[in-house]
């Protein structure tokens, strides 16, 4: 009888660190997932004509702060 509670719990613990990198596991695929979705999300911005241009030709001047001193 011991040793069918020992059997039992090394496989309740061999459950246990299955379920936890299954855990992490899914975490890390919904992690990649949203990051994936903002990056095409960000693409199709690049060539939108009323974002960045239609070619994207004003993508290189995002978060860029130009100062031009007028006058005098």
């Amino acid at each position: 009888m011991i040793g069918y509670i020992r059997v039992l719990n090394r496989v309740l613990t061999e459950a246990t660190k299955a379920r936890e990198k299954l855990n992490d596991a899914e975490r890390s695929l919904n992690l990649a997932q949203r990051d994936l979705e903002q990056v095409r999300k960000e693409l199709s911005d690049i060539f939108d004509p009323t974002r960045y241009g239609a070619q994207g030709e004003w993508k290189k001047l995002q978060n860029l702060c130009l100062k031009k001193d007028t006058g005098g």
